[in-house]
């Protein structure tokens, strides 16, 4: 699978916009501005691949990404940002839900969180939520590049405690900037793939 071939495939403000379920699919989770526009153009390796902003809630719609004709990658909208409308939460929790919901060949969730800070509630309620779906769940330690090594280390151990991680539950510390964790979340999405699909 060559990463470098993603492409846009398709943009939504809801889930009639998706393509149709006939591939592997993964999907992307997080806070608003956790950097999920960072983490498909660092997969691609294209920067200008998924458009970032720097203001958060901005992206509102459903994002879905061929990559290499294998499989779908899908960037929900973000959550917990408070100076969107209430209205406006309730339709990104309307899209994420309904999408997780869906029967669709969902492999993989990439769950975003920023490694400098404490999970927030939504956080944890997302994580909360991956587990009661049953869904394989990587991590992903966003931001990486703020911080020493030193902190980076400890801020890892806080989070893994925080969402009550499991020994073998993955959590990749990624960085846009330097692309650390970015082989290692290529490798964990063709596994993923390949073990279900096998």
């Amino acid at each position: 699978m060559d990463f470098r071939r993603t492409r846009l495939h398709s943009v939504s403000g809801d889930l009639s916009g998706l393509p149709p379920p006939t591939r592997p699919e993964v999907v992307i989770v997080g806070r608003s501005n956790v950097g999920k526009s960072s983490l498909v153009n660092a997969l691609g390796d294209n920067r200008t691949l998924s458009r970032t902003s720097r203001i958060p809630g901005k992206t509102r719609l459903v994002l879905a990404f061929d990559v290499d004709g294998a499989l779908l990658l899908v960037d929900l909208p973000g959550y917990g940002y408070a100076r969107v409308g209430q209205e406006d939460r309730r339709r990104f929790s309307e899209l994420t839900d309904g999408y997780l919901h869906e029967k669709r060949d969902l492999r993989l969730a990439l769950h975003l969180v920023d490694i400098r800070h404490a999970p927030s509630a939504e956080d944890l309620l997302m994580r909360s939520w991956l587990v009661a779906r049953g869904l394989p769940t990587v991590t992903v330690l966003t931001k990486a590049d703020k911080l020493t090594r030193r902190e980076t280390q400890a801020q890892e151990k806080a989070i893994r405690a925080a969402l009550a991680l499991a020994d073998g539950d993955p959590a990749v510390v990624f960085s846009a900037e330097t692309r650390a964790g970015v082989d290692a979340l290529r490798a964990l999405i063709a596994e993923r793939t390949r073990s279900v699909a096998g």
